[in-house]
Parts: C-alpha cells; structure tokens; sequence
C-alpha cells in the first residue's frame, strides 16, 4: 500500500514514540502491545472490516505479538490517522498531534478534545498535559508512566519544530520578522529574555502559530507577555506593517468592539472617512452590533477611523458634532421593509 508523505513523515516520530518492541505489562491498561498497536486496537480492526476473513473474538496477545509492520501501519493510518481526520488539517503541527491523541485515546476523542479546544496544537498539548495529572489522581498505580507521558508531549512540539523546517511542512507566516528575531522593528519591544536557540524557536513558533490561529499567546516572554495583555493605542496601530496587521487583527478587531482603545483627542468635525460608504463614522454600539462577517468587510474602513480618531460612543460622537454645519448624525432606525438601519454619520446635503 503506498501512503502519503505527510502520514509517513509522522510515523518516523510515532514510532519513535511507540517503540517496536512488544510488551505485555500487567499494569499498562493497554494490554498486550507491539509497535503502539494494543491487542483492543487489532480486535477494532478486524471487527470493524469483516471482509477480512479474520474472527476478532479469537485474537490473543500471542496476535499482537506476531503483528507486522505493514498490518501495524494500515491500524495507524486507517483507524487513526483518516479516522481523526489528521489528513484534513493544514497545519502539520495539527496533523500530527490529532493523529497522536487519536492513537493514545481513540480517534472520537482526538476529535472531542480538539474542538472542545478550539482546534489549537498548543491548547491541546496543555489539555494533555492536564489530563494525564487528572488520570494519575484517578489511578495512582499509573503514575510510573507520567514522566514518560510528559516527555513524549515535549517531543512533540520538538518534533513538530524540526517539521516547520521542511518546505513541505512550512507556513507563509513562518518567514515574518518577530519580537524574538533580530532586526525586528514593530511596535512592540523585542524579547530580550535570555533564551536557549531551541527555547527561542519553540516560543517564536508558538507566537506565530496562536495569532494566526485568531489566539492570545501566552508563556512566552514576560516582557511580551505584558504587551499583548493590552490593548494597542491608535498611535500603535498606525505603525504597524501590513504583515504585522494582519497578525493582530484578531486583538485589534476584539479590542475595537470592547471599547478598549484609546479615544482620546476625538476630531470628528473634521474627519471624512472616505473609505465608508456615506462617510459612516462607526461608534462602538454600532460595533457590538455588527456580525463577524460585518467586521471583517468593514476592517479597512475601521482601521482607518481608528488611527485617525478611534471609535466613539454615540453619545460623544452627538456632542462631537454638535453645531457642525458639515455633518448629519442619523440615529438608528427601522426601514418601512423591516430592515434595521444602525446609527452612524454622514455628510451635511448641500441645497
């Protein structure tokens, strides 16, 4: 059978992780074991294809201990690699950690914790990491294992660092200029934590990783840490690349909404948005009110509005324009179809 690059890439670290070697441990909840296939995972197999002519009742240990690598490789990548769904994430990162909670808990609740956190490698590696201390609270007698659990976690992400090396494997945001790279020059303060080469590369990738992923990193660098805790100010925004931006248009979208940027020395009398339509000037109601999809088309337009004079309330924007011959602040309504029309501005109509 010939397999993808992709599933053949990560079974080199799962068998790392696994080992060939068959085991019989009377304490090892999973029974008799070879190359990481336990005997329940055989049974699965065979009980789930019965076109295979074999009777899954009758597989003993003795089975398991004649197991071949090529019958442990369709196991793994039929019943846990496909059937988690790890051949449909993009990131190999996910790829590969999906495939081994699927191997260690079954592929449904590979499937259970991944959503349940929200489709996150590093949010998962913690939920992992948790699971396995609950476990041993559970069942002390296995707690000669939880090193070995442990450490198998850090070599995943290890792992999954040297994976982010290869072309194949690599995302476009991977080549951006980050606070743990030298010649870093955005608005926020470079690490200057001392940090191991492997430290460094594991807590950039995270970085990257997180904010893509529409996520707060945390447990980087303390002095990053503090910064992304925050909101941006206006000023900040206003310097940041176009690449930078979309990094942290997630946070900065967030914040918008929340009413946690500065809006201070409010300039509305003379301010045009020429990107909006009716020159809108959006007010956070308005904002609370928008859908995601709303947000996202009107990103350009309230980006512009928030380095020039960020997002008022509506009553600020009232006394703001109080007097002005040049503007007209039109209050929320309901067209006579049914339509709701949210508040905003929009220049005076000349006679």
């Amino acid at each position: 059978m010939t397999y993808p690059k992709r599933f053949l890439d990560l079974m080199n670290f799962m068998f790392g992780h696994e080992g060939t070697e068959f085991t019989n441990d009377p304490t090892d909840l999973g029974g008799p074991t070879k190359m990481g296939v336990s005997i329940d995972a055989v049974k699965d197999y065979y009980r789930t294809r019965p076109q295979l002519g074999v009777n899954w009742q009758n597989i003993t240990a003795n089975d398991v201990r004649n197991l071949t690598q090529d019958q442990a490789m369709k196991i793994y990548y039929e019943d846990y690699y496909l059937r988690s769904g790890a051949d449909k994430y993009k990131d190999i990162r996910d790829s590969y950690l999906l495939f081994d909670t699927a191997v260690q808990n079954g592929a449904y609740t590979a499937q259970q914790w991944y959503k349940n956190n929200g489709n996150n490698f590093y949010d998962v590696l913690d939920g992992r990491r948790k699971f396995y201390d609950n476990r041993i609270l559970q069942n002390p007698s296995q707690i000669k294992y939880i090193e070995g659990w442990k450490n198998r976690l850090n070599d995943i992400e290890k792992n999954a660092n040297k994976l982010l090396e290869n072309p194949d494997y690599k995302p476009k945001y991977q080549n951006s200029i980050t606070p743990f790279d030298e010649g870093y020059s955005g608005v926020l303060k470079p690490v200057t934590e001392n940090l191991t080469p492997e430290q460094r590369k594991s807590k950039r990738n995270k970085y990257l990783y997180m904010l893509n992923n529409k996520g707060m990193p945390t447990g980087l660098a303390a002095s990053l840490d503090t910064q992304l805790n925050r909101a941006f100010t206006r000023e900040e925004i206003g310097r940041m690349s176009p690449e930078e931006f979309q990094l942290m248009e997630h946070k900065i979208n967030n914040d918008l909404v929340n009413g946690l940027i500065n809006n201070s020395n409010l300039s509305i009398k003379d301010y045009i948005n020429n990107l909006a339509p009716e020159s809108t000037i959006f007010t956070k109601e308005l904002l609370q009110n928008l859908s995601n999809e709303d947000l996202n088309n009107n990103l350009s337009t309230l980006t512009n509005q928030q380095q020039k004079i960020g997002i008022p309330y509506e009553q600020e924007l009232v006394n703001a324009l109080s007097g002005s011959t040049g503007d007209v602040y039109v209050k929320s309504y309901t067209r006579a179809d049914g339509t709701k029309v949210n508040a905003y501005t929009r220049s005076r109509p000349s006679y």
